[in-house]
């Protein structure tokens, strides 16, 4: 309540928009600087190793909570990069997707990156990841050697697990296996509980 008995249904941490379990679970700024990177890096983490092991970059598949993904990992057929910025010859706004993996052999160049929307938010997350990476895949098949083509690959999962028919098509675009998806729908789920717990233990305190 506040001074006049209204009840204040603004969001307790960022006090910008209402509280509601959607805004909590994938709209809060506050929560987006910390908590809502770690569930994303989760995600993206599990495939990595997913596809590090599968290219035979490492040979030991940790848990994704113990992986940390070096910068690059490369070999003759391969190149795969995590979180790395690419360089370009002319200016692009955004040059660092969750992780690239470059089949030297076939010469195909993936452009992957994670995304953990409100579910309602599922289909225009898709889209924006299409367009945000268009520039820098029209870069690298102009400037990169021996490129045959550059997919962009936007994985959705939603804060709740939910899961649109493109994140399956995505990993087997990639030849990745698809029970990736339920070690993917664990994380998501446990850190989006984490994090209403989190914020319902903050306001216990108060």
């Amino acid at each position: 309540m506040n001074d006049s008995g209204v009840a204040d249904v603004r969001c307790r941490l960022c006090r910008a928009a209402p509280e509601t379990v959607h805004h909590l679970l994938a709209a809060c700024p506050l929560l987006a600087q910390r908590d809502y990177l770690q569930r994303h890096n989760s995600v993206a983490r599990i495939l990595h190793r997913e596809l590090a092991q599968k290219l035979g970059l490492i040979q030991d598949a940790p848990p994704y909570y113990k992986y940390d993904p070096l910068p690059v990992l490369e070999d003759a057929r391969c190149l795969l990069y995590w979180d790395k910025e690419v360089l370009t010859d002319h200016a692009v706004a955004n040059t660092r997707p969750d992780v690239i993996w470059h089949n030297k052999i076939t010469g195909r160049v993936w452009l992957i990156d994670v995304s953990v929307p409100d579910d309602a938010n599922i289909a225009r997350a898709y889209t924006t990841k299409l367009a945000k990476y268009r520039p820098l895949a029209a870069e690298i098949s102009a400037v990169w050697r021996g490129v045959s083509g550059v997919e962009i690959v936007p994985l959705i999962i939603s804060a709740t697990g939910l899961v649109p028919r493109s994140l399956g098509e995505g990993l087997c675009m990639m030849g990745i296996r698809r029970t990736i998806i339920y070690e993917m729908q664990q994380a998501v789920v446990l850190h989006t509980c984490r994090i209403v717990r989190e914020v319902l233990r903050e306001d216990a305190r108060d």
